[in-house]
């Protein structure tokens, strides 16, 4: 299962790096003008998740569910860096959960504003426009520390994940770094307490998340009524808003469904202490997903992407028509 896995995530991060690299060339080359600075809010997405299927490559990381614990443990075996090098990349990795919602809600509150005039001149597409860029590394930046902080490695956790880390990957403990909470763990009689450091990060966490949620529904909904409302655009203009709006609802359904629906029931199950391993191993692949599916509503939604994807001038029909071409004068150089 655990070579399945592997394969899994690699092929899928091969694909996440070549659809997003065509989505920035899409963006860069095919954007209606209408578009004007909203573009770069999309190029900062693909980069982003770029960035995260890079780090998610060499390090490989999994979710591992045991008792009242949840954890996100990484192999350091063969690695080039130390221990504690390791813990800090783990660690980064986590934060981009919190970016990754974060830019989502962000990323609703400027569709939202790219449709308003006033709003969109006076803070997206003024140098007020950077602070919408830096939200999310905030969130990631917290979650990151509280991680560090809060449900870091203990030496009750290890003990108590010891040897079903070895049953379940073949490693050792000297051969991970892990995050993640232990709800309950046992004190010197065997008994079971709370943990209080494990439910202060994951409620700062998890405070984090909702605001995201609530700029995502909210600006969803005015953006969509603001869209429907407008007498003074034309056809075309009225039909990009709602391409856009669109292509933004499906690209962050994706995250919801893949990672942080299945998060939320980890979380509640690890709280009341019910143990389902083949959920956190499916998890595992779901999160390999998030980026290689997210930019396809983008791609196959907006008009002008979608002809230079598919279209009869695309890219790879193109392609196809040089290649029989190619065919054909091989076959007559054969023949001659």
């Amino acid at each position: 299962m655990n070579s399945f896995r592997s394969v899994f995530q690699r092929i899928f991060g091969i694909q996440s790096i070549f659809i997003n690299t065509f989505l920035i060339l899409l963006i860069r080359n095919r954007s209606p003008s209408q578009l004007g600075t909203y573009k770069y809010m999309m190029l900062y997405i693909s980069v982003i998740e770029i960035f995260y299927t890079m780090i998610c490559w060499p390090a490989e990381p999994v979710v591992h569910l045991r008792g009242s614990s949840f954890l996100v443990l990484m192999s350091t075996r063969g690695s080039i860096f130390s221990h504690e090098v390791n813990k800090y990349v783990l660690a980064v990795y986590c934060g981009f959960y919190g970016f990754s919602l974060a830019l989502f809600g962000v990323h609703f509150i400027y569709r939202y504003g790219s449709i308003r005039r006033r709003t969109r001149d006076r803070y997206f597409e003024s140098r007020f426009a950077i602070i919408w860029f830096l939200i999310p590394v905030v969130f990631c930046l917290i979650w990151t520390v509280s991680c560090l902080i809060f449900i870091s490695e203990s030496d009750g956790m290890t003990n108590f994940i010891r040897n079903s880390v070895l049953e379940n990957f073949d490693l050792s403990m000297n051969d991970v770094v892990y995050v993640g909470p232990y709800f309950y763990p046992l004190d010197e009689n065997g008994t079971p307490y709370l943990n209080y450091s494990s439910v202060c990060g994951m409620s700062i966490l998890l405070a984090l998340v909702i605001p995201s949620i609530a700029c995502i529904v909210y600006f969803g909904v005015r953006c969509y009524s603001k869209i429907f409302a407008s007498v003074n655009v034309s056809g075309y203009a009225k039909r990009l808003q709602l391409q856009l709006f669109y292509a933004l609802v499906f690209q962050a359904t994706v995250p919801v469904l893949l990672m942080y629906i299945p998060l939320l029931i980890i979380f509640t199950l690890s709280l009341l202490d019910v143990e389902l391993p083949f959920l956190a191993t499916t998890y595992s692949m779901l999160i390999a997903l998030y980026p290689a599916l997210d930019p396809l509503p983008s791609i196959f939604i907006i008009d002008s992407y979608r002809a230079a994807s598919i279209g009869e001038q695309s890219m790879c029909k193109r392609f196809y028509r040089h290649s029989e071409l190619f065919n054909k004068l091989f076959s007559l150089l054969k023949s001659i």
